[in-house]
């Protein structure tokens, strides 16, 4: 097996979901920070309000109004109307003082950003250490699956060459000696499937980790 370069492992690292989670954690915290330290700033902002207005001597009623005779007799018909608008425009300057649950809050958020950022380190490192477990493993488990292969090949190869010889000059090698060379040589083969199989296991929890 080849190990993965320093980009595979950091897109393989940003699947795991305990690491994304901390991340969008971290990134509302940083939020957050940002949002408190404006709180200890001074503010200048540009307003503007536009108002319709609507009054009169009565909420529902007549439109006409004998006295002013301007149609104020009625509140929504003057409302209705958009005649009596306003509009302001205009600049606001305000500055805190004491500021001193402003920076508490700040230092506050200063502090937990740190310690998630902590946390996420110590998650990465602990995800790598399951990965170079899961690489030692893996290595382990092809070396022993090469090894068990040799070996019942080699069994396979010596039962063969001894069925050969039994057949040729039965005085030299006995059928139990076959026999036994043929059950070592099956031994080996489950030895060999059994390593394939833990290979393949350790291939999977590469892919998990």
């Amino acid at each position: 097996p080849v190990a993965p370069n320093d980009e595979a492992s950091g897109r393989a690292l940003n699947r795991r979901v305990e690491l994304r989670k901390q991340k969008w954690n971290i990134k509302s915290l940083e939020m957050q920070l940002f949002a408190a330290e404006h709180l200890t700033k001074p503010r200048f902002d540009f307003v503007a309000a536009y108002r319709v207005n609507g009054f009169g001597d009565d909420l529902l009623g007549d439109k006409s109004d004998i006295v002013s005779n301007r149609n104020l007799g009625s509140a929504y018909g003057t409302l209705t109307a958009g005649q009596q608008t306003g509009w302001d425009l205009g600049f606001e300057f305000s500055l805190p003082l004491g500021l001193r649950f402003a920076h508490a809050q700040v230092r506050n958020m200063q502090f937990r950003l740190a310690k998630a950022r902590a946390a996420l380190e110590a998650q990465e490192i602990g995800i790598s250490h399951e990965l170079a477990a899961a690489f030692r493993q893996l290595d382990n488990s092809y070396s022993v699956m090469q090894g068990s292969l040799n070996m019942k090949l080699n069994l396979q190869e010596r039962a063969k060459t001894l069925a050969a010889v039994r057949q040729a000059t039965p005085d030299r090698v006995s059928d139990i000696d076959v026999l036994r060379a043929r059950n070592q040589a099956g031994q080996a083969q489950l030895a060999y499937l059994q390593a394939l199989t833990d290979y393949n296991l350790a291939i999977m929890d590469l892919y998990y980790r």
